[in-house]
């Protein structure tokens, strides 16, 4: 039978020793554990359940705004506690056969603007999806405002085409 050997101090658990068929023993859940360690586990569960909400949210919104229907492809700067120099943009977007919430970082001073590799939103870093949701409204209205625009160009354009169509063949 293994022995338990006491540590003297408090936050520390008992430790099992071998016992004398070489068998090395576990420390028991009825022994006492730091004080810290029962925290810890509820601080990682209550990350854990709001990391699951988080994509849950991400994945709503994917659909939500797939479904508005608005074919638009859009971009938006975000805060993302980048280091100076580095900016940060969440992007509604086709990605293959679906619309999906991508995220990107670039050099603001290389001149290229918006980002050329994007990211799945739900596969960035736990920060960097925070931040993204947080830019999520503006995002929407950017997507709005957009469609609203290729609308009016579109129009236009339609405009145009039917009054040269109404002069063809008249003369």
């Amino acid at each position: 039978m293994p022995r338990i050997r006491r540590d003297p101090n408090p936050d520390c658990p008992d430790l099992v020793e071998p016992a004398k068929s070489g068998f090395i023993g576990s420390i028991s859940s009825t022994k006492r554990l730091p004080a810290g360690v029962n925290a810890a586990s509820e601080v990682v569960a209550d990350l854990s359940k709001a990391m699951i909400r988080m994509n849950e949210l991400i994945s709503i919104a994917e659909t939500k705004f797939a479904q508005t229907n608005l074919g638009v492809e859009v971009s938006v700067p975000f805060d993302d506690d980048n280091e100076a120099g580095w900016e940060s943009f969440v992007r509604f977007a086709r990605d293959g056969k679906e619309w999906r919430l991508l995220v990107a970082h670039s050099f603001a001073g290389d001149g290229e603007g918006i980002p050329k590799q994007w990211e799945l939103l739900a596969n960035a870093p736990r920060s960097t999806r925070v931040n993204a949701l947080a830019a999520l409204p503006i995002l929407y209205e950017e997507m709005v405002d957009q469609a609203r625009h290729e609308a009016f160009v579109l129009n236009a354009h339609l405009i145009q085409a039917e009054d040269f169509l109404a002069t063809v063949g008249r003369g």
